[in-house]
């Protein structure tokens, strides 16, 4: 399984927002390893497995072990080195370190596999753009990340696809990567919370050095079937955590309600008899509004003491934190 998260940033203070986004990722437990090649060869190894797929009339690779991933990194990098034309002397001293069950080969089997995922109609813009392989702090997380050209409004844009076979760790790795993108302070990390809906991060209060709009959040399956839909909504403390409490939908219905009858029972206080049916009415709804009002603030106390516990571990000033509320579709795109 894999998720796609498109998002733009803007620097404050004139901040290099590609430089703060890699250091806001490495305070979370994001690395990005030095596989020793250039882009132009990741590009090309995914090529050659697209090729070879075709040539076979197989469908693409869902696994890093697939052979076909496997076969073009030993004719690219493998043991007869220098005797495949075409390959540099750059080229064959790199794949030394891609050694069967070696780190480095790990990182580029599993790069090699998101490019080739990569739906056909959007793969050849993708393979243009400047890309970085990067390894999550969840174990078997895995990810590139794109950047793209800023947008009408002059901030950066980048599209970064993770993976990994667990869908737990997978969400946790998730909410970890939004968090980064979504710091409410800089200065560094003492202690770090995550799970699969929420993540969040403290240490001193400092400037914030960039923000985030998050367009695109989705998890697709490995036939590319979107299986969740997730909506990201920043945490900066305790009171952007009121807000997302009295902003869910069944806060939302019964604040509704009860001032509904709030409403109806004010008009059958002044319009009707003081004494009959009318009146019967207008203590009922008064009582119904008592209700829901009451339910309202049950559903509210247990929300948002449950998002307290997922996101408010610790003490201190929040430096990062985001909630992702996860929606399952069954819409193929």
């Amino acid at each position: 399984m894999r998720t796609i998260i498109e998002h733009a940033s803007t620097g404050i203070s004139g901040v290099d927002v590609e430089e703060s986004t890699r250091k806001s990722l490495a305070e979370l437990g994001w690395t990005w390893p030095d596989l020793g090649i250039e882009q132009d060869d990741l590009v090309y190894l995914a090529n050659e497995v697209i090729e070879a797929v075709r040539r076979a009339k197989r469908d693409l690779p869902v696994s890093p072990e697939s052979q076909f991933i496997q076969d073009a990194i030993d004719k690219r990098y493998g043991r007869r080195r220098g005797s495949a034309k075409g390959v540099s002397a750059s080229t064959e001293e790199a794949g030394q370190q891609f050694v069967p069950f070696s780190f480095e080969r790990l990182c580029l089997e599993q790069a090699i596999l998101i490019l080739t995922q990569i739906d056909s109609q959007e793969r050849n813009e993708s393979f243009t753009r400047e890309m970085k392989v990067i390894v999550g702090p969840e174990t078997g997380v895995y990810g590139i990340m794109f950047k793209g050209p800023s947008d009408g409004a002059g901030r950066a844009t980048f599209e970064t696809r993770l993976r990994c076979n667990d869908l737990n760790r997978l969400q946790t790795a998730s909410a970890l990567f939004v968090s980064a993108i979504n710091p409410t302070q800089g200065g560094g990390v003492s202690r770090t919370f995550a799970s699969p809906g929420a993540a969040v991060a403290r240490k001193m209060r400092q400037h914030r050095p960039f923000v985030s709009d998050v367009r695109r959040l989705e998890i697709r399956s490995v036939i590319n079937e979107r299986l969740f839909k997730g909506t990201v909504i920043p945490i900066t403390g305790r009171l952007s955590l009121l807000r997302q409490v009295v902003s869910r939908r069944a806060a939302k219905v019964l604040l509704l309600l009860s001032l509904s009858l709030v409403v109806a029972s004010a008009l059958l206080f002044a319009l009707a008899p003081e004494h009959g049916w009318w009146q019967w009415c207008e203590q009922m709804m008064g009582r119904l509004a008592t209700g829901a009002f009451g339910a309202l603030l049950v559903d509210g106390a247990i929300d948002y003491s449950a998002l307290r516990k997922s996101l408010m571990a610790g003490t201190g000033v929040v430096t990062h934190g985001a909630l992702i509320d996860w929606a399952r579709t069954d819409q193929d795109v």
